[in-house]
Order: C-alpha cells, then structure tokens, then sequence
C-alpha cells in the first residue's frame, strides 16, 4: 500500500490492492468505540466467511431521507458545474425520490421516528430540504467537485473512503462542504 498522508479519488493511485480493507471514514468514531461492532456493520462479509452469524439491524429513516436529499443536492450541482445551469427542481426532486425509492429497495427493516413516521412525510421532508438547499447553497457556489470518493491510507492495507460532499469556489475561495 502506498504511503501516508495522502489523498486521492482513487484507491489504485495510492497502490493498493484487492486484498486491501477500506474502511468509511465515517465509521472511524465506532472503530475507536468497539472494533468488532464497527467490522461487522461495516464488512460483514469477513465476518459471514468466518463462520458467524450477523443479527439484523434495521435502518434509522435518517440515513435514507439523507441520501435522498444528497443525491438531490447533487442533481442541481452537477447540472450547474456540467451544463453551466441548474435543472429544474422538479428533476432535482425526482432523483431525490428515486434515491429514496431505492433505499427502500433494499429490504432492510426502517425505523420510523417522530419526524417521519411514514413514507409520505420522508418525501416531504425530502422535498423541504432539497428546496431550501436548491434557493440558499446553489446560487452561491461555483461547483468543481460533487459527491467524489476520497482515499488516503492509513497504514498498509488499510485504506480511509470518505465521500466528499463538495468542492466549490465561494468568493473566490476553494471550499469543502460537507452537507
């Protein structure tokens, strides 16, 4: 693997290898709290191939509302840094919902909360901030980066994965955002 202390979009560009562990850079604070649990969230195929069996887990309706109004955020920004406009909401919105749709998908058990308690209000919710985000963030940036993977070793054969929400000029200034 290669050396520390450096980034990159793709994992073969720091000489790594197949038999590297990536490791969610998101998951790092459960790694220091409990190294077994956050294995067997985050690669719980080393531990279905070493014999054991997982309970299931169900989903927090969070996390799949989050990645809708991401992928929404990131419809607009693209269109913006790409084409030089921003798609119609509506557009922005639909992908927001499809994401959802295949969160859903998955079949994992979602823990509704009193926030969103059905699939109706998640959507609403989606809808809500995907808008806001769509008349407060992307009329006062200029996008570069949208949704990217990042890489950087942490020692040999372990690699971090973050995902950079963007990098985008405000002001004249190069910023990272993380939404």
């Amino acid at each position: 693997t290669g050396p520390r202390n450096q980034l990159s979009l793709s994992p073969n560009s720091l000489g790594s290898s197949s038999q590297d562990v990536i490791i969610r850079a998101s998951s790092t604070p459960t790694w220091l709290d409990c190294a077994r649990r956050a294995v067997c969230k985050t690669m719980p195929e080393i531990v279905l191939a070493a014999g054991y069996q997982l309970r299931r887990v169900g989903t927090h309706i969070g996390a799949p509302v989050g990645t809708a109004v991401h992928a929404a955020a990131a419809h607009m920004l693209q269109g913006k840094r790409d084409g030089g406009y921003v798609p119609p909401f509506k557009q922005s919105q639909e992908v927001g919902m499809i994401s959802l749709d295949a969160e859903f998908a998955k079949g994992e058990e979602i823990i509704w909360d009193a926030t969103a308690s059905s699939r109706n209000e998640a959507q609403q919710q989606i809808t809500r901030m995907a808008l806001r985000y769509s008349i407060d963030v992307v009329p006062q940036v200029d996008p570069i980066l949208v949704e990217e993977n990042l890489y950087a070793v942490y020692s040999p054969g372990y690699l971090i994965k973050g995902q950079l929400d963007d990098l985008v000029v405000i002001d004249e200034l190069h910023r990272i955002r993380d939404t």
